[in-house]
């Protein structure tokens, strides 16, 4: 995806997301909010994506 484009939906989620009242009902539903860069979320994605699957693999779960 272009980086204009993510930099915009990055804005308008950043945008979205301060709003108090979206926030409350998100951590009601028990919700961390947090905002990073895309950067920071596309590395913390790989590093997740990484543990998740070391994990699996080591339990040896499988799709049921």
């Amino acid at each position: 995806m272009p980086e204009p484009v993510i930099a915009r939906i990055n804005a308008a989620l950043t945008e979205v997301m301060a709003e108090p009242g979206l926030r409350q009902q998100l951590a009601v539903q028990g919700l961390d909010i947090r905002s990073m860069p895309p950067e920071t979320l596309r590395g913390f994605m790989a590093s997740e994506v990484e543990n998740w699957g070391r994990i699996i693999r080591l339990l040896d779960l499988q799709p049921t």
